[in-house]
């Protein structure tokens, strides 16, 4: 109830310092409202509750007979932005500009070609592979199996493991950059392989 008041006692005061009659007011008021809300950066979520408050004053005055109408009822809040907008992620053409402009790994030999791989495999567990960095960080050869047909990375993220079936192409070069990157020394303090993007010259 004390929240109630408060948002009401807001809403009068804004109202008295525009010069509005709160008795008389429309819904292009209560759009002004709202803009000043946004003005004054409150969050779309905190700007529906002030809303929600406001519109259910009207409604008691409606269902009081002191007015006709709710002239909040038709006034929408800002809309809150969903996950799916705040992901950032690339369109399948800056994708494709992005492994473009990684030198083909079949162009080069020797240390050259090893570091190539490597680029282009990190990159390709991120983008085509969906791990995060730091999944990729932890990305460990022993972390590594086949079944069937399919490479499979065990992938540890910060609060849970999962399993990433490989796609062929990247599978593929895996094992071509492993081959040509030869065997890599444990490392002692953490008494595991190094990650795969490990190489002995330390490109």
């Amino acid at each position: 109830m004390r929240s109630y008041r408060s948002e009401i006692a807001l809403w009068m005061a804004w109202c008295a310092e525009q010069s509005f009659d709160p008795a008389t007011v429309t819904a292009m008021h209560i759009k002004r409202y709202r803009q000043a809300l946004l003005e004054r950066n409150y969050q779309p979520i905190t700007i529906r509750w002030k809303l929600t408050i406001v519109r259910r004053f009207y409604e008691a005055a409606r269902n009081a007979g002191l007015r006709t109408d709710n002239p909040a009822a038709g006034v929408k809040s800002p809309r809150v932005r969903q996950a799916t907008e705040d992901f950032k992620y690339l369109c399948d053409d800056q994708l494709a500009k992005l492994l473009a402009a990684i030198p083909d790994p079949d162009h080069a030999t020797g240390v050259e070609k090893v570091r190539r791989l490597r680029n282009l495999l990190m990159v390709s567990m991120m983008a085509l592979q969906g791990l995060r960095t730091v999944e990729v960080h932890r990305a460990n050869v022993e972390d590594l199996t086949e079944r069937g047909e399919h490479l499979v990375l065990l992938v540890r993220g910060k609060t849970r493991d999962r399993i990433a079936y490989l796609r062929p192409d990247t599978g593929k070069r895996l094992k071509e950059y492993l081959a040509l990157r030869g065997k890599v020394e444990h490392d002692e303090q953490e008494r595991r392989c190094l990650p795969p993007w490990a190489t002995v010259t330390g490109v």
